[in-house]
């Protein structure tokens, strides 16, 4: 998951031409294609109300 994240936050800080062939490339994709993204935006990736707490109470 941490390679697919670098490649993705790479992907997105392009500029010049290379922002214009990434803009180009995901305007072609289907708005339903969760590939590569799918544990994050896709019908697996938690709800609100599945989401653990981030940081539970600790009883002494």
């Amino acid at each position: 998951m941490l390679t697919t994240a670098r490649a993705w936050g790479e992907l997105w800080h392009h500029d010049g031409d290379e922002r214009l062939w990434r803009n180009g490339v995901l305007r072609e994709r289907d708005v339903h294609d969760y590939t590569y993204v799918d544990w994050l935006f896709g019908p697996t990736a938690l709800t609100p109300e599945q989401e653990p707490p981030m940081f539970p109470a600790r009883v002494p």
